[in-house]
């Protein structure tokens, strides 16, 4: 690609890594009408954040580059039960989504998972966006390609943190505003459906041949004997009153982790409930035990949409936590366990598929 005349005198015009965009009162007063459809006042504060800076963002964008076409008419900020940032922004055909925050003085950004792992949700470019809502400014910190993304996570992979986060180091953003322009400018976005999908998977169906896949050895976990067996016996004792009943051929694995200053045991089985071709289904059992689960200690499942299990420790003498979920080929479930303290366990999520595909 030669550059254009202009575009060679943008290059050299001066970097906008401390441009500021002013706010108007009319901007701040439509965030803060949007802001009040939150459900309480954190996710109002979020709204209102994620809504000054998209307004800041699209103004920075006509400021600077204004032959860029904007189309927000499939824009969103929250996502019901699931999330909240400015997603499915398009610019100049890349699909963006924007993710605001007061400051970035931290090493680490919080990524909503499911912009992260669902596909419908996947950018071409997560975009950093400094909120100073007092002083009625917006910055346009740095961006992040989603295939830069995915060439980190396959050496360094994403750490789960609370309420449905991944922490993304800071320097794995582009810090450079200017080089977002650019690329806006002078690249063609690739379709958003041939993204690669960073999220790896541990394979259950090699449990029920007594195997493990790779990334589940790498994670440590370890086949278990059949259920009938005495490593479970305890717990089916503990499952017959909640009526899931463990077939014999279902198979399982284990592995003992530290959530903050306690060590856990997490079980998870799997079985096949019917294997008629068109009417597949497979179910997963989730176990998490100690001598003592500390109160507030919560075990969550959600699939691809949404949530589908959450249970709290509720009794001081509790000292286990089950969950059961089911599903066909497609479906993929992710385990989360997190404790009062902040201190949080994210699983890779769990797939049925019929060969070593992930």
């Amino acid at each position: 690609m030669t550059p254009s005349s202009d575009l060679i005198d943008f290059l050299e015009s001066e970097a906008l890594t401390d441009e500021q965009i002013e706010l108007s009162l009319d901007q701040m007063e439509q965030a803060a009408q949007l802001s009040q459809s939150g459900a309480d006042a954190s996710q109002q504060w979020q709204l209102y954040l994620h809504a000054l800076a998209l307004a800041g963002f699209k103004q920075w964008i006509e400021e600077w580059t204004a032959e860029l076409e904007i189309d927000d008419s499939r824009c969103s900020i929250a996502q019901p039960n699931q999330f909240i940032a400015v997603h499915h922004l398009f610019v100049a055909k890349f699909n963006l989504c924007l993710i605001a925050a007061p400051t970035l003085l931290n090493p680490t950004i919080h990524l909503p998972k499911a912009i992260v792992d669902l596909r419908r949700f996947t950018p071409h470019i997560y975009v950093l966006i400094e909120v100073q809502e007092e002083q009625m400014q917006v910055k346009v910190s740095g961006y992040l390609r989603r295939d830069r993304l995915f060439e980190q996570q396959q050496s360094y992979p994403l750490k789960t943190v609370p309420n449905e986060m991944y922490a993304v180091p800071l320097d794995w953003f582009n810090l450079d505003p200017t080089a977002l322009l650019l690329e806006l400018r002078c690249l063609k976005p690739y379709p958003v459906d041939f993204l690669p999908q960073p999220p790896r998977v541990i394979n259950v169906r090699h449990w029920l041949s007594d195997r493990l896949d790779d990334l589940a050895s790498e994670l440590g976990w370890r086949l278990m004997p059949p259920i009938a067996a005495a490593a479970l016996r305890s717990a089916q004792q503990e499952l017959s009153t909640l009526e899931i009943p463990i077939p014999p051929q279902a198979r399982g694995a284990y592995q003992e982790v530290q959530l903050g200053r306690v060590t856990l045991r997490l079980q998870a089985a799997a079985w096949v409930l019917s294997a008629a071709s068109e009417t597949f289904e497979w179910t997963l059992l989730i176990t998490v035990s100690g001598d003592r689960l500390p109160l507030g200690t919560c075990l969550r499942i959600r699939d691809d949409t949404q949530l589908l299990f959450e249970q709290t420790v509720e009794r001081a003498e509790a000292t286990a936590l089950f969950a059961q979920v089911g599903g066909d080929l497609s479906e993929r479930f992710w385990v989360t366990i997190d404790q009062p303290d902040g201190s949080a366990i994210g699983l890779p999520p769990f797939c049925f598929e019929p060969d070593f595909a992930a």
